[in-house]
């Protein structure tokens, strides 16, 4: 008579290690491996044996797991405190770049015053597009540096993807001018600046007057 091997039963808690263990892989590579392809790449961190669709359907079900998500929301929050870097920062930065000029920040000699860009918070802002150096017969030579600041229109739809702009409804431009103005009061960068200069941002962003703005802030 043969007798039956008991069936083995299956262990739960080590399927769960195992997912919990691929979860955190899929979030460690997402975070540390950022750009195109990153959420499939993540997946196949997590899932050697996947090929690219199946990693691709995994690493977009993996985004809407509530364990993936807090994960990764923790990680954000940990770099965010280690680089000292806040919400209002970022939006300050994106708001130089769009509505800002090299003109704020070039001495009477027509160079860039370093010193006031510091100040500001924006020198690391300022790219070093060209040096050229040129030189004369007489032996005299002259050095000409070209800068730039990134690109406005990348630095406008990130600050629309940041604000929910781009997920709400159209609003009275008033209101959005009104909502700008108020994120950039609270950035410390901007506490000596003069509450009409700094109106005038957002007032032309938004093609409304300075006096609109500042009708609706609280005294």
């Amino acid at each position: 008579m043969t007798t039956k091997k008991p069936r083995r039963r299956r262990d739960s808690h080590a399927k769960q290690d195992r997912s919990k263990k691929a979860a955190d892989t899929f979030v460690d590579h997402l975070s540390t491996h950022p750009g195109k392809g990153a959420v499939t790449n993540a997946a196949k961190a997590a899932y050697p044996n996947q090929k690219t669709i199946s990693a691709a359907n995994t690493g977009s079900k993996l985004l809407k797991d509530p364990y993936v998500q807090e994960q990764i929301r923790v990680r954000q929050q940990t770099v965010r405190q280690l680089a000292n870097v806040t919400r209002e920062d970022i939006v300050g930065n994106l708001m130089f770049i769009i509505f800002g000029s090299l003109d704020d920040v070039m001495s009477s000699e027509g160079k860039i015053d370093w010193e006031r860009a510091r100040d500001r918070g924006i020198a690391h802002l300022i790219q070093e597009v060209e040096v050229t150096d040129r030189h004369s017969k007489d032996g005299s030579s002259r050095t000409t540096t070209k800068y730039k600041l990134p690109s406005k229109l990348h630095a406008m739809d990130l600050l629309a993807e940041m604000t929910g702009w781009k997920r709400e409804p159209q609003k009275n431009p008033i209101d959005l001018a009104r909502q700008t103005y108020a994120i950039m009061r609270q950035n410390a960068r901007y506490t000596d600046v003069p509450d009409a200069e700094l109106a005038r941002f957002p007032a032309q962003k938004f093609n409304v007057s300075v006096a609109d703005i500042l009708e609706g802030q609280p005294k």
